[in-house]
């Protein structure tokens, strides 16, 4: 059986036309666009939008000073670490312990992180009213839980302790 010759002609007025065919498909109908994803950027403590809009008419992130339960404190959410939409904010993240501001119960929480338990917790206290700029007898006012992981100190995990230097302390 002959094989027929193809005329290069052909060929390239059929290229042409499809060609032409697929760039009036591409002009006419629109592609979906894409979402660009912008890396998030480092929150700066200053900036507000984290807060929800219930939560920013009682803390201001720009005031210096910011008060919690009775209590006028330096405001730590100028310089925190971290701070989501629900107000948390880590404020002191340190190897050894962190210190966290928990709207929910206008608490904040010390969490030791390694041995021994009782030196560290001191230094933490002490961090947290520098922090705050703020007297024993006035942190004694806010609600402060101190736990620890049961792998740092297996004998004081899994309870919750105060100030060790307030009145109604635990042990």
């Amino acid at each position: 059986m002959p094989i027929k010759k193809i005329d290069k002609n052909k060929i390239l007025i059929f290229s042409f036309f499809a060609v032409a065919i697929f760039a009036l498909i591409g002009i006419f109908i629109p592609y979906p666009k894409r979402e660009t994803v912008v890396p998030p950027k480092t929150i700066q403590p200053t900036a507000s939008p984290f807060l929800p809009k219930d939560l920013e008419t009682k803390i201001d992130q720009e005031s210096p000073k910011i008060k919690i339960s009775g209590v006028e404190v330096d405001n730590f959410y100028r310089e925190a670490t971290e701070i989501k939409k629900d107000g948390f904010a880590k404020f002191i993240d340190k190897k050894d312990y962190q210190i966290m501001y928990i709207p929910v119960d206008n608490s904040f929480l010390i969490s030791i992180l390694s041995s021994p338990f009782d030196e560290i917790r001191t230094e933490a206290e002490k961090a947290l009213l520098d922090k705050l700029k703020i007297s024993q007898q006035e942190a004694c006012y806010l609600k402060v839980n101190i736990t620890t992981p049961s792998y740092a100190n297996p004998e004081y995990a899994g309870k919750n302790y105060s100030l060790s230097f307030c009145e109604n302390k635990n042990p």
